[in-house]
C-alpha cells in the first residue's frame, strides 16, 4: 500500500520507495539444489517470504542459500579398488579431482567412478546406491552416494621358471578373440577355483 501511488507493482534492484508505503518481500532458492534460505531485510533482520514491511529510510533485501551437501561413502574389499574424481561442481565451485572415503559432496557434482579387481581376481559386483554401475561411467550427485565393490578369484595358474614361480592369468584363443579362462582342480571330491 501506499499513500503516494495509486498503482504500483514488483520492485527492482534501485528502485524509489517513500516513507509511509509498505512492501511485501518474497524470496525462495533458485532450485533444490539448495537448504537453509535465508531472507533478510535491512532493519528488520531475516523474515519469512511474503513477510510486510513498513518503508522508514532505504531497504537493503538479501538472500543467502546454502548448496546441499552429502557424504561419499567407497568401501571395497581386499582385492578390489575404487577411483573417484570430481569432474564438475556447477553448484558449489568445489575443487575438481580424486575423492576418498568420507569426502563431502555437493548436489549436481558430477562424479567419474572406475572399479578394478587385483590379479587373479575379478568384480563379482560393483554399486553405486545399491544399483549396478558400470566402471568408467558418470554420477551426478543428488543424495548421499555409497560404493560398494565386491571381488572373487578368477583363477590363476603358478609357473615355476627354474627361478622364480610366477603367477599368471590364463586366456584361451576363440579364433576371434582371447577370452579369460578360469581353470578348476579337482581334488576328488569337489572342483575349486585353481588361485
Amino acid at each position: 500500500s501506499s499513500p503516494f501511488r495509486s498503482t504500483f507493482s514488483g520492485f527492482s534492484s534501485n528502485s524509489t520507495i517513500y516513507e509511509g508505503e509498505v512492501i511485501r518481500v518474497f524470496g525462495s532458492v533458485a532450485s533444490e539444489g539448495y537448504e537453509n534460505f535465508v531472507l533478510n531485510v535491512s532493519s528488520v533482520g531475516n523474515v519469512s517470504t511474503g513477510t510486510t514491511c513498513t518503508v522508514t529510510g532505504n531497504i537493503t533485501v538479501k538472500t543467502t542459500a546454502d548448496v546441499k551437501s552429502y557424504s561419499l561413502s567407497i568401501t571395497a574389499d581386499s582385492n578390489s579398488a575404487v577411483t573417484v574424481n570430481r569432474i564438475s561442481s556447477p553448484l558449489k565451485g568445489a575443487t575438481i579431482g580424486a575423492l576418498i572415503n568420507g569426502e563431502i559432496i555437493y548436489y549436481n557434482d558430477v562424479i567419474l567412478i572406475e572399479f578394478s579387481a587385483s590379479m587373479g581376481y575379478e568384480l563379482k559386483t560393483s554399486t553405486v546406491n545399491d544399483e549396478n554401475f558400470t566402471s568408467g561411467d558418470s554420477h551426478t550427485v543428488i543424495d548421499n552416494v555409497t560404493i560398494v565393490t565386491v571381488s572373487k578369484p578368477s583363477g590363476v595358474i603358478y609357473v615355476d621358471d627354474g627361478t622364480t614361480i610366477e603367477k599368471y592369468l590364463v586366456y584361451v584363443d576363440k579364433g576371434s578373440r582371447w577370452d579369460r579362462y578360469v581353470p578348476y582342480i579337482d581334488n576328488g571330491s569337489t572342483w575349486n577355483i585353481c588361485g
